[in-house]
């Protein structure tokens, strides 16, 4: 008995005497389709679920896993590969295409990336990789903080408007 998954009405109960003999006793062998942990110690529970690898793990419970089409259900290792039941089975047995859709709207903007290279769009090109994407400088920095301060002034007011408008009293 247990050599082999057992599907069928026969559910192997193996004691051992602690924690740590029942993960031994588990890595010690292919990995299982499911693990069933009955312990009311949630350290233990994490323990058992970090320490061990199975295809499920269901705590507390023998058949709500399989019944539950929101969890995926299956092995590992020689117990299977991939995750089925419900959506994930409709997942795992499709293939996700990728697709890019561009428009050719502003084609003219990447004509340096097709051939043939000429002197003038070389130039270009490098002269666009010499400057600099972002300016750093302190006064774009000052012009930066000003207008968010500005922004903020007139977003308030605006916000203080419509309030009196709407007839409500603001004791700020």
């Amino acid at each position: 008995m247990m050599q082999e998954e057992i599907f069928g009405p026969v559910l192997p109960i193996v004691t051992v005497s602690d924690m740590d003999e029942a993960i031994r006793f588990v890595n010690e062998r292919e990995k299982p389709l499911a693990l069933y942990i009955f312990c009311s110690d949630k350290t233990a529970v994490k323990k058992m679920i970090n320490e061990t690898t199975s295809g499920g793990v269901t705590v507390n419970d023998v058949m709500m896993h399989y019944t539950l089409s929101s969890l995926p259900f299956g092995g590992v290792g020689q117990s299977g590969m991939g995750s089925y039941h419900g959506k994930h089975t409709f997942d795992r047995l499709s293939h996700m295409r990728a697709c890019l859709v561009r428009s050719l709207g502003m084609e003219s903007f990447n004509q340096a990336r097709y051939p043939p290279q000429d002197r003038q769009r070389a130039r270009r090109v490098r002269m666009a990789l010499r400057s600099p994407m972002i300016d750093f400088s302190k006064r774009t920095f000052v012009w930066a903080v000003s207008a968010t301060v500005i922004a903020f002034g007139l977003f308030i007011t605006l916000l203080v408007i419509l309030l009196i408008a709407s007839g409500l009293n603001c004791t700020c």
